[in-house]
């Protein structure tokens, strides 16, 4: 649930930003907030490797492991997220969120049948919240980084910072 809310917060902030002036289009704001949302997860894998430990099967070797990776991982995410590198390689960055987002799946899906997690909410019915907050991810992410949408954003930041160098008024 701390993850949605973050996620949530940081799109309406990113929002309210952009109706002060700030020009930034919905799909940098959803890639910014992506961003916050893996820095705060991945985060909260270093913080709590323990309890996220519980949330890996049995049969998976060295869940403890698997928490830093996994949280290493979704910090790196964060840096390309929030940096040029998703707007030279958006597909490559695209590709690298929806394949996490879609390989931790199973592991949220086990912790609920297993009614283990972080707080204990967990439980079948937490499936019903968590896989459509999974799936609205994937999709946010695909919204964020589709091919030619953060590469025309860069264009015009570009093109504004050169009009700008020049004296040029937009």
């Amino acid at each position: 649930m701390a993850p949605l809310v973050v996620f949530i917060v940081l799109l309406a902030g990113f929002r309210l930003a952009a109706g002060r002036g700030l020009r930034v289009s919905t799909p940098c704001r959803v890639r910014f907030a992506l961003a916050g949302l893996f820095l705060f997860t991945g985060v909260s894998h270093f913080a709590l490797p323990r309890t996220l430990a519980a949330m890996v099967p049995a049969w998976f070797p060295a869940p403890e492991l698997a928490v830093y990776a996994s949280g290493a991982v979704e910090i790196a995410l964060a840096v390309a997220l929030a940096s040029r590198v998703a707007i030279r390689r958006p597909r490559w960055v695209a590709a690298v969120t929806i394949a996490l987002l879609v390989g931790l799946l199973p592991f949220n899906i086990y912790a609920a049948w297993a009614g283990v997690g972080p707080s204990g909410e967990y439980g079948l019915a937490y499936l019903w919240f968590r896989v459509p907050v999974q799936l609205l991810w994937i999709g946010a992410a695909w919204f964020a980084l589709r091919s030619g949408a953060a590469r025309r954003v860069f264009a015009r930041l570009r093109a504004d910072s050169t009009d700008a160098a020049r004296g040029v008024e937009a």
